[in-house]
């Protein structure tokens, strides 16, 4: 009974990590998709460090959502 166990577990731990690097994959691929498709004035209004800052902290907080379901 404990090796079958030890097996789901195993399984359910990959399955987990499988999962949240193939969300955070698609968080990435749709911001930076967003942010090539934005118009030229946007980046002409906005400075480069506050768009930045915004893309990392939103990928940050996806992260962390995603580590805290486990």
């Amino acid at each position: 009974f404990g090796i079958i166990n030890s097996f789901f577990t195993l399984g359910r731990a990959f399955s987990f990590a499988y999962g949240g690097l193939c969300a955070a994959i698609q968080i990435h691929a749709d911001l930076l998709g967003s942010l090539i498709g934005a118009p030229v004035s946007f980046f002409d209004q906005n400075p480069s460090g506050r768009i930045l800052n915004r893309l990392v902290c939103q990928e940050s907080s996806a992260n962390s959502a995603i580590q805290k379901h486990p």
